[in-house]
């Protein structure tokens, strides 16, 4: 890409420098790529930027992402090193004669870029409706990719799910997961689906099971996932898609990198489970209202 908007600081001093740090020719020419960018669309290398340079520069790439033209992966991989590079300079101010007020404006972008990244293999939202449409026919299956979408849990803890580990509060149901420290809150629609099937399950050891009434395992989901994408028409929907889809609708909700670490059970921040009253400022509550997005019970419930 062109340089025709980077200074002669940037490009004769700074980047030569820079540059030398590099073994791989390929990372170098991606680093520059992303800074020539970065100067191309707001009219100012890192030596001249300001923060609604940065927001400007973030907005843009943000909508390309929306309209398909880059991944949230690049994005996140060009914020990476740009940060990068911005850090290097805060090293080096006196050095390459930069005010004292200079600052790397990329970093506070990375936890929530660093999270979206982590996520960003999702199923389209399409595809997920269509996968739930063709297990309309099976109970177990819908409340499974339900649990998967809505809720965020893995194959894993879904197959360990028990009755006990289902709690109604005063602001909400939550489920305790094998291993979670903390609750996961269940948004209305996915509990209607989870209590439209648990009105037809048989007792069993475990809320999933097969037809011995022996417990899931991850392999089982898979295959069930593999068999109903077929019947949807669509390419092989794996948990790992649709539980980064349950992520992925969180950040797009702006819900905060700590609030969704804390649902999908990827953060060593504990908080204390009481089972006798409502949880209080629940973070995993808090990310999961955030969705509007729902899941329809196609079963109905049994009039009592």
């Amino acid at each position: 890409m062109a340089a025709d908007h980077l200074s002669e600081k940037m490009k004769n001093v700074i980047w030569p420098e820079f540059r030398a740090h590099f073994r791989s020719a390929a990372s170098a020419a991606s680093y520059w790529s992303d800074l020539c960018e970065f100067a191309q669309i707001t009219g100012a290398d890192l030596t001249q930027a300001r923060e609604q340079d940065v927001q400007a520069y973030y907005r843009i790439m943000t909508e390309r992402c929306e309209g398909g033209e880059i991944q949230q992966g690049t994005l996140a991989k060009k914020f990476r090193e740009l940060h990068s590079l911005a850090d290097f300079m805060c090293r080096r101010t006196d050095a390459y004669g930069l005010p004292s007020s200079f600052q790397d404006l990329f970093y506070p972008y990375l936890p929530g870029l660093a999270g979206q990244d982590r996520y960003a293999d999702v199923a389209p939202v399409e595809e997920i409706d269509r996968l739930l449409e063709a297990a309309q026919g099976d109970r177990q299956a819908y409340t499974v990719i339900t649990l998967l979408y809505r809720v965020g849990l893995s194959s894993t803890e879904i197959c360990a799910l028990k009755r006990e580990d289902i709690g109604l509060y005063e602001n909400g149901a939550y489920l305790a997961p094998e291993g979670r420290q903390e609750g996961v809150y269940v948004p209305e629609d996915a509990l209607q689906v989870l209590e439209s099937y648990l009105e037809g399950a048989g007792e069993h050891p475990t809320l999933f099971y097969n037809r011995r009434g022996d417990p899931l395992n991850p392999m089982y989901i898979s295959r069930m996932l593999r068999r109903y994408s077929e019947l949807a028409g669509i390419p092989p929907c794996s948990a790992r898609k649709l539980r980064s889809a349950c992520a992925y609708n969180l950040f797009s909700y702006e819900a905060g990198a700590r609030q969704v670490a804390a649902h999908m059970g990827i953060t060593k921040t504990h908080v204390n489970r009481y089972r006798k009253k409502a949880y209080k400022e629940q973070l995993s509550r808090a990310a999961g209202r955030l969705v509007r997005i729902r899941v329809e019970d196609p079963f109905g419930r049994e009039e009592l």
